[in-house]
C-alpha cells in the first residue's frame, strides 16, 4: 500500500491552551517500504502512527491510501477500511488474558467470521507457525514469554492479510536479542509478502532494519534517510 501524507497538522485543546503535536508534516510512503520513525519522547511519533492507522483524525491536511482519502469516508467505512487493510503491533502486546494465543490471533475477524471465505482457525494456526509458535496456540498469554507474546501480536496483526502494518515500539519491552528476532519477523513479512511496514522506535540500532528512516523532531519531519 502506498500512503501519501499531505501537510498534516494535529492539535489538542488542553484547557484553554492549544497544543500542537504535529505541524505541517508531508511524507510519501511507497508500497513495500519498511519505514522507521525515530525521534525523542513526546515528539509526536505515536500520534503520527495513530493518524496513519485511522485511529485519530488530523486537525488539518489529509492522508491518502492508494489514492483513497480516509477523511472523506464515513466512520463505518473507516472502521471497515482499517479492518481490511491495516494491522497493528503495540509495545504492550494488548493480548486478552482470558483468550488463548490462537483465539487472540482470531479476535479481529471474529465479528465477521460468517462472511469469511477461509477457515479462521486454520489461518490463525498457520500464522502462529509463521512467527515460530507452532504448537503453542492453546497457551494463554501468562504462559508465554514477552517475546512470544509479541509474536502472537504480530500474527494477530497479519490475520486480515493487511497491506499496511503499523508497529509502535514493538521491541520496547524486550531485550536486544529478542527484539532483533521480532524485527526479523517484520522484515520477512515486508520482504516476502510485500507488506508496507511503518515502525516507531527510540532505538537507533533497530532503525537499521528499515529501508528508510525519518525523524520527527519539534513537531516536524526533520530528516529523511
Amino acid at each position: 500500500m502506498q500512503v501519501l501524507v499531505e501537510n498534516i497538522t494535529k492539535k489538542y485543546q488542553v484547557g484553554e491552551e492549544e497544543i500542537t503535536v504535529l505541524d505541517g508534516v508531508n511524507l510519501r510512503i511507497a508500497a513495500g517500504d519498511f519505514l522507521v520513525i525515530t525521534g525523542p519522547s513526546g515528539a509526536g511519533k505515536t500520534t503520527f502512527l495513530n493518524l496513519l492507522g485511522t485511529l485519530d483524525e488530523p486537525s488539518a491536511g489529509r492522508i491518502l491510501y492508494d489514492g483513497v482519502d480516509a477523511g472523506a469516508l464515513h466512520p463505518n467505512q473507516i472502521a471497515d477500511f482499517r479492518r481490511d487493510h491495516i494491522g497493528f503491533v503495540f509495545q504492550f502486546y494488548n493480548l486478552i488474558p482470558q483468550l488463548s494465543a490462537q483465539e487472540n490471533v482470531m479476535l479481529p475477524l471474529l465479528p465477521n467470521v460468517k462472511q469469511l471465505k477461509f477457515n479462521l482457525e486454520e489461518r490463525a494456526a498457520a500464522l502462529l507457525a509463521q512467527v515460530g509458535l507452532d504448537g503453542k496456540g492453546e497457551k494463554y498469554p501468562y504462559q508465554l514469554s514477552g517475546g512470544e507474546q509479541q509474536r502472537v501480536a504480530i500474527a494477530r496483526a497479519l490475520v486480515n492479510t493487511p497491506s499496511l502494518v503499523l508497529a509502535d515500539e514493538p521491541t520496547g519491552n524486550l531485550d536486544m536479542e529478542i527484539g532483533e528476532q521480532i524485527l526479523r519477523i517484520l522484515q520477512e513479512v515486508n520482504r516476502k509478502q510485500g507488506v508496507t511496514v511503518v515502525m516507531v522506535t527510540h532505538n537507533e540500532t533497530f532503525a537499521s532494519f528499515g529501508t528508510r528512516v525519518v525523524q520527527i523532531f519539534d513537531h516536524k519531519l526533520q530528516k529523511v534517510g
